[in-house]
């Protein structure tokens, strides 16, 4: 349970690597999540450096066109991706027409965040990447698959301390007009 509250996006990596075994129980943990319908709608691949360097750095390149007020959180994105020893794109898998669509995104959501919290709990850290829907099809392209990855998880040791950001209490997501706990 610690791990859930000690989960942390981390923006600087050191160049330790990771290992095979680690990968291997993070990927587990995301194909423990729950999914609607057990439907499992996720793929995943898995890019180590130096390799890494190379598509972050085409992913950067690809991002300097995009408008400006965009360009300079995912430029930084990709920036911190190619620092990282490892990194898990995530794909879904099944037809985004379909009207489960919702439901097999919240399911990719959870593998990512299972994942989020094995390496957590592993003593690693990582960083949960919205910024490749930018480049989504350019990421195909470059990772060679026919489908565009939906996000990505970087992951490794933390370098340094990264800055710890402030959580919403329960008590500030109730909806007007009910009570703390359930009731009207």
């Amino acid at each position: 349970m610690d791990a859930i509250f000690e989960r942390h996006s981390v923006r600087s990596f050191s160049d330790r690597p990771v290992s095979d075994e680690d990968i291997r129980r993070i990927v587990s943990a995301g194909c423990a999540a729950p999914s609607s319908k057990n439907d499992q709608p996720w793929k995943i691949v898995i890019v180590r450096q130096p390799r890494l360097s190379a598509m972050a750095y085409e992913f950067y390149r690809i991002a300097a066109d995009l408008p400006s007020d965009r360009r300079g959180t995912v430029m930084e994105t990709f920036s911190i991706m190619g620092s990282a020893p490892v990194c898990i794109f995530v794909f879904l898998e099944k037809n985004s027409r379909s009207r489960r669509f919702l439901a097999h995104v919240q399911s990719v959501g959870a593998f990512i965040e299972n994942m989020a919290i094995e390496a957590q709990s592993l003593g690693l850290g990582s960083l949960w990447c919205g910024d490749i829907l930018e480049v989504d099809e350019e990421a195909a392209e470059i990772l060679g698959t026919s489908i565009a990855p939906v996000a990505a998880l970087l992951i490794g040791y933390e370098k340094g301390e990264s800055r710890r950001k402030v959580h919403k209490v329960p008590e500030d997501l109730i909806i007007e007009g009910y009570d703390e706990w359930g009731s009207r």
